[in-house]
C-alpha cells in the first residue's frame, strides 16, 4: 500500500461566489443571443423603426455568444481545472480561475493562517492578507480535507492556525 500522500488539491467554484446563480447566468446569455438571432433573422427593430441595423445586432450577438462562452468556461473544468487552493508540502497555491495567476506562498513566509466558516485568510510575515472565499468550497467532504490539510500543513511548518468553531462540518 503507498504511502500517504501530504499533497491536497481542493477545486473550488469560483461561480458560486458571485451574486447571480450559474443557472441565472446561463438564462441570462441564452436570451441575449436569441433576441440577437431573432433581431438579426427577421430584421425587426425592438421600438418598431422601418430601418434594421443588422451591423449592430452582429455585434451585440458577438457580446452575447463571446458572454455565454466566459460562463461555461468559467464554472467547468473545460480546460483541466483552472480554480482551486492546493497544500503541497513547503507551499500552498491559491489559483483563483482562469486567466487568473497563481499565488504561492511559501510556509516559511507564512505568519498565521485564519479558518472561519466563510473565508480563509492567509498571512504572510509583510503582513498582506490574501483571502479565499469558502463559499467555492462544495460539500463537508471538500471542508474536511481542506480542515485536515490545514492543519496537517501548519502543524509540519509551525505556523499558527487561528479557526472558528464548526468549520469543516
Amino acid at each position: 500500500m503507498a504511502a500517504p500522500s501530504s499533497f491536497v488539491r481542493i477545486r473550488l467554484n469560483p461561480i458560486a461566489g458571485t451574486r447571480l446563480p450559474f443557472p441565472a447566468q446561463l438564462v441570462l446569455g441564452f436570451v441575449m443571443v436569441a433576441y440577437a438571432l431573432a433581431a438579426l433573422l427577421t430584421g425587426a427593430e425592438p421600438d418598431g423603426g422601418a430601418a434594421s441595423r443588422p451591423l449592430l445586432h452582429a455585434v451585440f450577438l458577438g457580446f452575447a455568444v463571446t458572454y455565454l462562452g466566459y460562463i461555461i468556461a468559467r464554472s467547468s473544468p473545460l480546460f483541466g481545472t483552472q480554480s482551486y487552493l492546493e497544500m503541497t508540502p513547503d507551499y500552498l497555491v491559491h489559483k483563483r480561475g482562469l486567466f487568473q495567476q497563481k499565488m504561492a506562498f511559501q510556509a516559511e513566509e507564512l505568519s498565521r493562517i485564519e479558518l472561519s466558516d466563510r473565508e480563509l485568510r492567509i498571512i504572510p510575515h509583510t503582513g498582506e492578507v490574501h483571502s479565499v472565499n469558502l463559499k467555492q468550497v462544495r460539500g463537508p467532504k471538500k471542508r474536511g480535507r481542506l480542515r485536515a490539510g490545514l492543519n496537517a500543513f501548519t502543524q509540519k511548518h509551525g505556523v499558527e492556525l487561528k479557526s472558528a468553531e464548526g468549520v469543516g462540518n
